[in-house]
């Protein structure tokens, strides 16, 4: 059963993780390719760490988390890959939330701003505003150490890192699981502010949050996946 802690994570250059999925990630069905949509996800290096981030509607900034930032760095820059071939692109400043809580992992946010345009292959993407999530299937895009649901993280991936993808479902706002995390003090989620999803098998015996949250869903076959520690 996956845990649906939310827990801070320093992912470095070599060993990040991001999304598991049902199938092997060479699977065709879990690359997000180039010209499919999600050129505008973009690697965010950090000195030796990275993580994933995704090009703002202005294609001037980039919405990536506060912890890919967690080690202290001089240099950032902005991995792209299109059309056009990939392209890094220096951070001309770098703005870490204000309220970002590094032991909780809450307001986990971080703004790059670019020091030149971003390529016009690239997607850009407007933040979703509605309140309607819980319910909604959702795609995950992203870089780093992929897995599989059964048998967890691979020891060796991609070098360098391919952009995955998978689906799931919104099941519950975290208000429903708190209970069951009330003896782990520094997963301090907030209510109302943050999502869970489980990752199922197509049983109602793993269904996660079926169990927990009186949320049962079985899933969504062979698309279903899930973040990993990471992004």
């Amino acid at each position: 059963m996956p845990n649906p802690k939310i827990k801070a994570y320093q992912p470095t250059l070599q060993q990040p993780n991001l999304v598991t999925t049902v199938t092997s990630y060479t699977d065709s069905r879990n690359r997000a390719l180039i010209g499919n949509g999600y050129d505008g996800v973009v690697r965010v290096v950090a000195g030796s760490y990275y993580g994933t981030g995704v090009l703002l509607y202005n294609g001037q900034a980039v919405l990536t988390a506060a912890h890919v930032f967690a080690s202290e760095t001089t240099s950032t820059s902005v991995v792209f890959e299109t059309s056009y071939g990939t392209q890094s692109i220096a951070a001309k400043k770098v703005l870490i939330n204000s309220d970002y809580n590094s032991t909780s992992s809450n307001n986990d946010l971080a703004l790059v701003w670019l020091s030149s345009p971003a390529p016009t292959s690239a997607e850009r993407y407007e933040l979703y505003r509605a309140e309607d999530e819980i319910g909604k299937t959702f795609t995950m895009v992203g870089y780093g150490r992929p897995g599989t649901g059964s048998a967890g993280q691979l020891s060796s991936p991609s070098n360098p890192p391919w952009r995955l993808q998978a689906k799931n479902q919104f099941d519950t706002d975290v208000s429903t699981l708190l209970p069951f995390f009330s003896s782990t003090p520094a997963w301090a989620a907030i209510s109302n502010k943050q999502l869970a999803a489980d990752f199922d098998d197509g049983t109602s015996l793993h269904d996660a949050l079926g169990l927990l949250a009186r949320k049962p869903d079985l899933g969504l076959g062979t698309s279903e996946g899930l973040i990993a520690p990471g992004d």
